[in-house]
């Protein structure tokens, strides 16, 4: 498949003479870089160079000292990253130490584009929230950095190599390794990253535009490389980053305890073991919903995709029609589908409504009546308990509501609401390993189009319900398809080449474990843990261990793109100054160009 040719023109400046050399040429020159660009020349760096033999000669000698620390496993790496791929500005300050995998983020901090007029993204307010918000956040993120006077491990550590690599010029003068540079930060020396991060796609190409601009302004004034990275790429890496901080990320455990600023975010309790490729991610966030099989770093195999619209655009568009209009309103922001859950499923939940004349027919008045009475005495039982939190009473509420089928006739029959209508599963007569919304998104806007006139609170909630329950049902349907259809996607078959059996005819303990990774701004939903869980359990898959990342590192932040910058680093991996953004760009080389087919990816030879 020929590669698209990169759509934004770049602008060359003139090349006076021998002042002037490529970064990349300086690059394949001194540390051994191969481009993977196809052919396609490098613009020249808008900085002279000093020219003549020396200059060529100090080149050589500080590359040649960069390639020995950053090669040395006893160091530690650092990066600042940049997310700007939809309506969030995001930085972070990420260190990691080569030696014992343990990670430190410095700082996480993120500001929203206010979209509320709009109830919905709007690419020209999301770029003028960046263009406002980047800079001041990268100023205090450079705050955090480690002092480079008192932290070894950024500074003191390159030095000998530094030294070693020093080549005293024709005029006498000393040329050292950038490695060994600090940053005045405020008039206090700060250890220089070793690369800049950014996301490059997919996303809304403006908004792209803006952070990898300015990541690019970064690495060129700071003399480091660029790292330009896949967003749900760095999604599906995030359980990882959250292993090397030493926090919980088992599914449905509290959550809200990631460090949001600066400090040393190695908090919470000792995680399981990283999830070792190769692993499962469900990929769900308003514009992507997959299932991706993860082989390695940069092996990522759809095994489905939704084909119309992604799960969180569903969630935050019915929001918009189910939701009363007070609520709506005192939204902080439009991320809908986090109000439509606090909605459907609140703290204490009020009694069911008595019966009236305009009550629906007794069936279905019945089985909400049932509902509801079981979710009310739940959630205050939970209250009632010792220690019990908010928590418990929303989780005792998830339980009352949602019990998973047990076969898959069960699973396709429809759910009865306590009102003439359901909501009915995609897909019911296909085992098809793919996800479609479109069919709840319009029977959910017919719903309230005929009976919003009608809808008292007690039905809007009840709709709140049953549109989450069918599209998270639907991403259980289909991972549960995926294992029966495709046992070769990872180990969950024993020795018999049979499915482990259900919890109720042996114990987890007995049964093979796998991962699988959820990931992206709807993982943060604890209802969605709840119905993959007891779906995977019921359906006789109760080894695999859910997790996800803390609600913070869930929803787009740039952290994520730290970390997957970090992991690209130290495979060998580099970008080039003339890498444009990319707006739609698939992870899967089967259906587009996957990870490493863009143009503007370098390999260090050395590391390769």
């Amino acid at each position: 498949m020929p590669r698209p040719p990169c759509r934004i023109p770049l602008l060359r400046p003139v090349r006076p003479g021998a002042r002037w050399a490529t970064a990349a040429a300086r690059a394949a020159r001194a540390a051994g870089y191969s481009s993977r660009s196809s052919g396609i020349a490098t613009p020249p760096p808008p900085y002279p160079l000093r020219a003549g033999a020396a200059a060529t000669t100090t080149e050589a000698a500080e590359a040649a000292a960069d390639a020995a620390a950053a090669n040395n496993p006893s160091r530690t790496l650092l990066t600042l990253a940049i997310e700007t791929s939809c309506d969030d500005t995001a930085v972070a300050v990420l260190s990691r130490c080569r030696a014992t995998g343990r990670a430190s983020l410095l700082f996480n901090e993120r500001i929203s584009s206010d979209n509320r007029a709009f109830r919905g993204v709007n690419p020209a307010v999301a770029v003028q929230g960046h263009n406002a918000s980047l800079g001041p956040l990268v100023r205090r993120a450079l705050a955090t950095l480690p002092d480079a006077a008192a932290d070894d491990d950024y500074s003191s550590s390159t030095t000998t190599a530094a030294a070693a690599a020093a080549t005293t010029t024709s005029e006498g003068s000393s040329a050292t390794s950038r490695s060994s540079r600090t940053l005045n930060v405020g008039g206090r020396q700060k250890a220089l990253p070793d690369f800049v991060s950014v996301t490059r796609g997919p996303g809304i190409m403006a908004n792209l535009a803006v952070g990898l601009n300015v990541a690019k302004g970064l690495a060129v004034a700071w003399d480091v490389p660029l790292l330009a990275v896949h967003h749900m790429q760095a999604h599906a890496l995030t359980p990882r980053l959250v292993d090397a901080l030493g926090m919980d990320m088992d599914m449905g455990m509290d959550k809200d305890t990631a460090t949001r600023g600066h400090g040393n975010n190695t908090i919470g309790s000792a995680a399981a073991a990283s999830p070792d490729f190769p692993f499962l991610s469900l990929l769900v966030s308003g514009g992507h919903t997959q299932l991706v099989h993860s082989a390695s770093l940069t092996d990522h195999r759809i095994v489905a995709t939704t084909g119309d619209i992604a799960i969180g655009n569903l969630l935050d568009q019915t929001a918009r029609v189910i939701l009363p209009e007070d609520v709506l309103e005192a939204s902080p922001d439009v991320m809908y589908g986090r109000v439509l859950d606090a909605f459907a499923f609140p703290p204490c939940p009020p009694p069911p409504p008595p019966p009236g004349p305009t009550s629906p027919p007794r069936p279905f008045a019945a089985s909400a009546a049932s509902a509801a009475s079981e979710a009310a005495a739940a959630s205050e039982a939970a209250a009632a308990t010792p220690g019990a939190t908010h928590d418990d009473g929303v989780a005792a509420q998830h339980e009352a509501f949602f019990r998973p089928a047990t076969s898959r006739a069960d699973e396709i029959a429809d759910v009865p609401s306590g009102y003439p209508w359901t909501v009915p599963l995609p897909f019911r007569n296909s085992r098809r390993l793919a996800y479609s919304f479109s069919s709840i998104h319009a029977h959910v806007h017919r719903l309230a189009a005929e009976r919003g006139p009608h809808m008292d609170l007690a039905e809007r909630r009840a709709l709140a319900r049953h549109t989450l329950r069918a599209a998270f049902q639907h991403l259980a349907s289909r991972l549960v398809l995926a294992l029966e259809d495709r046992p070769e996607l990872l180990p969950l078959l024993n020795a018999r080449g049979t499915k482990a059996a259900p919890l109720s005819s042996a114990t987890p303990a007995a049964s093979p474990t796998t991962t699988l990774v959820v990931a992206g701004g709807v993982a943060s939903n604890r209802f969605l843990a709840h119905v993959l869980r007891t779906t995977l359990a019921a359906r006789g898959f109760p080894g695999v261990r859910l997790v996800a990342p803390p609600v913070a590192l869930c929803t787009d932040n740039a952290a994520m793109v730290a970390w997957t910058a970090m992991e690209m680093y130290e495979a060998g991996w580099r970008s080039d100054l003339s890498a444009c953004p990319i707006g739609k760009w698939p992870m899967d080389p089967s259906v587009g160009l996957g990870i490493l087919g863009v143009d503007g990816w370098l390999r260090d030879g050395a590391a390769a």
